[in-house]
């Protein structure tokens, strides 16, 4: 009677520990490598740092159309604003990298403006 209890509590145990599993948003999925914003150099690795989180993007708002419950898809647009933060950095560090010189409407207008004066 008792090993019939012992083996009941078992079985229960181990049927909830299967089905208790924690699910995350990428469904087991890892997205690889992760982008370090330092290791980009050239203005290839930007492109091809920009065409991956661009994909994960994507893949992670296909995701959340499929997603049902509300703390999913709280995790999944968490996610997305993540990636699109990254993406931002990104295109920081490749203006940094572009060295160019930009203008503003206002200070091109006043170049005009001390020209004329002149």
């Amino acid at each position: 009677m008792y090993m019939k209890h012992i083996l009941t509590g078992c079985l229960a145990l181990a049927f909830i520990s299967f089905f208790a599993m924690p699910l995350h948003a990428n469904n087991g999925e890892d997205d690889g490598e992760k982008i370090v914003i330092e290791d980009l150099k050239t203005e290839a690795d930007i492109v091809a740092a920009q065409n991956i989180l661009a994909e994960r993007v994507d893949r992670l708002q296909a995701e959340k159309k499929m997603v049902t419950t509300k703390s999913e898809r709280k995790e999944l647009r968490n996610e997305i604003n993540e990636v699109k933060s990254d993406i931002n950095a990104v295109n920081k560090a490749a203006k940094r990298m572009s060295g160019g010189i930009y203008l503003g409407a206002g200070a091109l207008l006043a170049i005009i403006i001390v020209l004329l004066l002149i």
